[in-house]
């Protein structure tokens, strides 16, 4: 299990946590999920991690709706 640190700004809620690294075995890196609220019925989601030149880069992406 991954502690999370997390903000709300606006519509987005930000979680950030450690863990171990997918670049590199063995290291330990961040990583941040997003979730946008973008309405009632739409969410939007993005997972990216840090690499070690210490630039974020998106890992998984989705899109949520709510069914009529």
């Amino acid at each position: 299990l991954w502690v999370y640190d997390g903000w709300l700004e606006g519509d987005e809620l930000t979680l950030e946590a450690e863990g171990d690294s997918f670049a590199e075995p063995g290291t330990v890196t961040k990583y941040r999920d997003i979730t946008q609220l973008v309405s009632d019925d739409e969410r939007r989601f993005r997972s990216e991690m840090l690499d070690p030149k210490g630039q974020w880069q998106q890992i998984m992406s989705a899109v949520y709706r709510r069914e009529s």
